[in-house]
């Protein structure tokens, strides 16, 4: 059983104290309880199949302050022989209203960016990807410990929000340990990847963001910056030769480290002409000025255009996107000059996201519910046009009764190449992604 996240109770409440000079009492309070499976169909059997649970409750502290909390545990019974769980605080936080300044401090998550589905700039949280089974994204993303102020401009024109994080975020990403001989014989060479580096607390390593949010009528945008530890790690590479010629034994070693980067945001929405219209951009700022180190990410530019419009209200809403992707100072393996740079080039095009000079993304989203709004369905689909892979992933949702919903869907990859090598490239179409597909059935009951 895993415990996490209860060292934010003690820190949130030294601000409930200063925050409230009466008790706090109870608001309101939610529980929810939720049977699930998943299934992989390349695995041939279920990847979870269990019980979800969540307990939440706010209250007010004083005259000018508010807390909330919430925690969730998991049990999976797909193996009956070895169950397994976790409890997690997810959220614990206290806020103080002076004025039109907000005042936060705890475990929280946040939301930047507004795009619908793909937020190159929602970087504030780190997320678990391929180790925990959920029906949708957004519980994915792991809590934060955090100090927030926001400040709330004049006329409603919008906010501007400050943070920082004291404890490093990287993403929870399964564990890859290999050893592999690629070359036997008088000469032999040996590839060694060892486990990830995850970054400790210290001073010059807290985390720092800033967003500032602006209202025009119908039309709205945000500029953001965050200077943060790189969710996803790259990688320190060292090389040991032993014996003699012919007789040596090179063994090389890949350790996946996280370094610092910067993320630089904007983005905008607005309605014209019927049309919901969204764009958001961020550009990555690495450790790698000019693409000379093969192990550290290039500097990157993400994007997304989004264009949406209801049709047959409320049955059907429709959406377009483009999502482009440009990599500073991108080289191919074969623009390496030795044999070694070469080989550790292709190897690091395969793992750091960054196979192409410049991808294309094109999406199509589909969306809506009935009349009564007991049904409603959601669907899209992804096809980049570098990589010539693919994502699919749709869901529907049932309300049975009241606080009861069921839920079914699922997550499909592919490629266009499934016999070229060059599929290990791409983000959905690699061997391993490939063989990702999931099929879920939820259901949840609200209390």
């Amino acid at each position: 059983m895993r415990v996490a996240g209860f060292h934010a109770l003690a820190a949130a409440a030294i601000l409930f104290g200063a925050a409230a000079p009466a008790p706090a009492f109870a608001e309101g309070a939610s529980l929810y309880v939720s049977p699930k499976a998943f299934f992989e169909p390349s695995a041939d059997g279920l990847t979870f199949s269990g019980v979800s649970a969540g307990i939440a409750a706010d209250g007010i502290l004083g005259d000018n302050g508010y807390a909330f909390v919430s925690a969730e545990t998991d049990v999976d019974l797909s193996d009956p022989a070895l169950p397994t769980g976790s409890i997690e605080l997810k959220e614990a936080y206290a806020e103080l209203t002076v004025g039109e300044l907000d005042l936060s401090f705890g475990r929280r998550i946040l939301a930047w960016g507004l795009a619908d589905g793909f937020n190159p700039t929602d970087n504030v949280n780190a997320r678990r990807i391929g180790t925990r089974t959920t029906s949708t994204l957004d519980e994915r993303k792991i809590p934060a410990l955090m100090l927030r102020a926001s400040y709330a401009l004049p006329g409603s024109l919008g906010s501007v929000e400050a943070l920082v994080m004291p404890l490093p975020g990287t993403n929870d990403l399964p564990l890859t340990v290999s050893s592999a001989t690629i070359l036997a014989g008088p000469a032999t060479i040996l590839n060694n990847f060892l486990a990830e580096e995850i970054p400790e607390f210290s001073w010059d390593g807290m985390e720092y963001g800033a967003r500032a949010m602006f209202y025009f009528g119908g039309f709205s945008c945000s500029a953001s910056w965050l200077h943060a530890w790189d969710r996803y790690p790259d990688i320190r590479y060292s090389t040991t030769t032993t014996g003699s010629p012919p007789g040596t034994t090179t063994t090389n070693e890949y350790t996946p480290v996280h370094r610092r980067v910067q993320v630089f945001g904007a983005d905008a929405q607005a309605s014209l002409a019927g049309f919901d219209l969204r764009a958001e951009g961020a550009f990555f700022l690495t450790g790698d000025t000019d693409g000379s180190d093969i192990f550290t990410k290039n500097h990157s530019l993400q994007a997304v255009a989004q264009a949406s419009r209801q049709l047959f209200s409320p049955w059907l809403t429709i959406g377009l996107g483009w999502s482009p992707a440009w990599v500073v100072a991108w080289k191919a393996p074969a623009d390496w000059t030795t044999d070694e740079d070469r080989a550790n080039a292709e190897e690091m095009r395969k793992r750091n996201g960054q196979g192409y000079a410049f991808e294309n993304g094109v999406s199509l989203s589909l969306r809506g519910n009935s009349s009564d709004e007991r049904v409603s369905w959601d669907a899209m689909g992804l096809y980049n046009v570098a990589a010539r892979d693919c994502m699919t992933r749709a869901s529907v949702s049932w309300s049975l009764a009241d606080g009861i919903n069921l839920k079914v869907g699922g997550s499909l990859y592919g490629t266009a190449i499934p016999d070229d090598p060059d599929r290990e490239y791409g983000v959905f179409g690699n061997e391993a992604a490939d063989a990702g597909d999931e099929l879920f059935v939820e259901l949840r009951f609200d209390f």
